[in-house]
């Protein structure tokens, strides 16, 4: 990478995450961002009720992650003449399915969004139409995550390969991304305390790792 690509991207790694995770939990606040089938209809009055704010959350989540794993995906290229290539090369494969899947789910909540509004007004197809993609929203929204977690780990063994960064990168990355796996396939979308706190927790050291990397590099980049 040439310098202003480096410090671009090592302030997307330090900006777009901690905004992501900000907008997300506030977000989480006021829609049930983990929620089993069984409580659509709490969700669908929830989304009605916080319309307009829920629709720029959805926007700057989107964005925010969006430009977050453009800057993963940049490191990873980076990577890819090293010894971790393959990996890396993997990573991108994934991460740039991580964005179609992510935007997918984008799309169905803002559908979800704009039926419960009108199912509130007493449109009883646009009710059936909100239930229906927020059901299918919650199981795109797992899949999501495991491509996520699934993205990061190899992206994580791509960096013990190729030695391009700080070996305690890699591990941490692989860690979390473990721990975010195995939550997601046990617990998936439900909002159990415990789930929600390992996930929230996940989040936090995947933007932990993410700012220090990337003031790692702005500091390389002087």
């Amino acid at each position: 990478m040439n310098l202003y690509t480096r410090r671009a991207t090592s302030i997307l790694m330090i900006v777009a995450p901690v905004v992501t995770l900000i907008v997300w939990a506030v977000h989480s606040t006021m829609v049930l961002e983990n929620a089993l089938p069984s409580e659509i209809s709490k969700i669908r009055g929830l989304l009605a009720a916080n319309a307009d704010l829920t629709e720029i959350n959805f926007i700057l989540i989107w964005a925010g992650l969006i430009l977050w794993i453009v800057a993963v995906i940049k490191l990873a290229v980076s990577m890819l003449d090293g010894a971790g290539g393959f990996s890396a090369r993997m990573a991108i494969t994934l991460l740039s399915g991580m964005v179609a899947v992510h935007s997918l789910n984008i799309a169905v909540g803002l559908g979800a969004l704009g039926a419960a509004g009108h199912g509130v007004a007493g449109l009883a197809p646009m009710e059936q139409a909100a239930t229906t993609l927020l059901t299918a929203g919650i199981g795109i929204g797992i899949i999501a995550d495991l491509l996520f977690y699934l993205s990061l780990l190899v992206f994580g063994v791509a960096i013990i390969q190729g030695k391009a960064f700080h070996q305690a990168f890699g591990w941490v990355i692989i860690t979390g991304s473990t721990v975010g796996i195995i939550n997601t396939l046990v617990a998936g979308s439900s909002a159990d305390a415990t789930n929600v706190t390992i996930q929230m927790l996940t989040y936090v050291v995947g933007v932990s790792w993410s700012v220090v990397l990337g003031v790692t590099l702005m500091r390389a980049s002087k």
